[in-house]
């Protein structure tokens, strides 16, 4: 059984407690770039015990993406 789904929003685009979403580590990915990263995790399955961090990581991606020029 596979993690699918087209479009996964919150209701308010919040980060749970303890996340961030700052990019203070230097570590700039192109449009291009983030739009592979998105595309590879709508095309994986994944285990149940790793979905709540691989949410958080979409969330900071499409922030990031949005972002973007």
């Amino acid at each position: 059984m596979g993690f699918i789904a087209n479009n996964v929003q919150t209701p308010s685009g919040e980060i749970p407690e303890g996340f961030s979403v700052s990019n203070d580590n230097g570590v700039n990915l192109s449009k291009q770039e983030i739009e592979v990263l998105l595309n590879l995790i709508k095309n994986s399955n994944f285990k149940g015990e790793v979905l709540e961090l691989l949410y958080i990581l979409v969330i900071k991606l499409q922030k990031q993406y949005k972002n973007l020029p």
